[in-house]
């Protein structure tokens, strides 16, 4: 039914079409954005009211409607061919589709302010980092924070749920990303393919084209992690993917591996099931999903091995390790000696005890599933 699609993926074929989708979807963000300008001006000078039924932004209500572009379309049927995906993967589809999709979220979300914040609330948000911009959302967030939730709720369902474009691209990131699972759970050989996601063979100029390309990405992943408008599966994709978006690179793997210290609070994994939803525990919790996931492949070898120099490793370490029972379990007979087998039974129940209330420890199961996956086949860091 798709075979037809071969002929336009052979040579530059998706090179062309990604570049063609990447031009229609700026040029619709940048009609946005500039309306988004309009609506607030017309906001902050009272002619239009902020709980009206109407956004206010044209384009972004028509995109809302609308059907995905051609190209865009076109990439979709062509996904449905493995051969095409892989084709895909080789052309860092992943990481050019990933990083419209998250434009086009942020360019969404742009006007998703509490309807209380200022004018000059709304331009340090955009001006400033993640942190700092929570930070000041914060300290300037007015008493009406119920009308403006509403608000905020009314925005994300006209325009976040059911948007065809954006589903269409979450579809077909996670096709790709089912592909480079498969891949990661096949043997060396297959890995070493041309067209394999995870090969790093690249010529020099290869590499340094792609670096160029990608400069921009990790931030702009974790700017948008922050974002609870973000679907859980969403993020789910996007921890599976992020080791990969280092394509084995020092930079970038340093670049990634400082983001997995700053935002996991070792201490804090016992919270992990208690975390309430926002934006405080996306960034953990992706980590952590990502710590435990990541494949044992030579792209991610890098991204280890800075993680062991960045201490995050011995930090995880240091926190499975504390207060962890001197001698061993008592119901695990073979590390004793006959000797010591005979000790009274009241030291075995109290050893007992202790070992239960070290297993009880919140948070124990995820460091030991941070370890595990960490460690898996990396003798470096099996050797920690």
């Amino acid at each position: 039914e798709f075979g037809i699609t071969r002929i336009i993926t052979q040579g530059r074929g998706v090179s062309i079409i990604l570049s063609s989708i990447e031009e229609t979807i700026s040029g619709l963000l940048r009609r946005i954005r500039r309306d988004e300008v309009v609506r607030r001006r017309r906001l902050l000078n009272g002619s239009q009211e902020e709980n009206s039924n109407t956004d206010g932004n044209l384009t972004r209500e028509k995109f809302a409607k609308s059907r995905p572009c051609p190209g865009l379309v076109l990439l979709r049927h062509s996904a449905n061919l493995a051969e095409n995906r892989k084709k895909l993967l080789a052309a860092r589809a992943p990481t050019v589709l990933l990083r419209m999709l998250l434009d086009i979220l942020n360019a969404i979300n742009r006007s998703l302010k509490p309807s209380g914040s200022s004018a000059l609330t709304i331009a340090i948000s955009e001006s400033m980092d993640v942190d700092e911009a929570e930070n000041a959302s914060n300290e300037n967030a007015a008493p009406d924070a119920a009308s403006s939730s509403n608000v905020t709720s009314r925005h994300h369902g006209s325009h976040m749920e059911g948007n065809p474009t954006t589903d269409m691209l979450q579809e077909i990131i996670e096709m790709l990303a089912s592909d480079i699972s498969a891949e990661v759970s096949q043997n060396s050989e297959e890995l070493s393919r041309p067209t394999s996601f995870v090969n790093i063979n690249q010529t020099e100029n290869q590499q340094t084209s792609a670096g160029d390309d990608d400069d921009g990405t990790l931030s702009l992943v974790l700017k948008s992690l922050h974002s609870t408008q973000l679907s859980a599966p969403l993020r789910k994709v996007i921890a599976k993917l992020l080791p990969f978006l280092t394509y084995g690179q020092v930079a970038q793997s340093k670049e990634l591996a400082s983001y997995f210290d700053k935002y996991v609070n070792v201490e804090s994994l016992g919270m992990m099931e208690t975390f309430q939803k926002g934006n405080k525990s996306i960034l953990m919790t992706t980590f952590v999903e990502t710590a435990i996931s990541l494949p044992p492949v030579s792209v991610c070898d890098n991204l280890r091995k800075e993680l062991i120099q960045n201490g995050f490793v011995k930090k995880v370490l240091m926190y499975l390790m504390k207060d962890a029972p001197a001698k061993p379990a008592p119901w695990s007979p073979a590390l004793y000696s006959k000797l010591e087998q005979q000790s009274d039974e009241k030291a075995k129940s109290d050893l007992k005890e202790e070992w239960r209330r070290y297993f009880n420890r919140p948070g124990l199961a995820y460091a030991i599933k941070v370890l595990t996956g960490l460690c898996s086949k990396h003798s470096q860091m099996q050797m920690l």
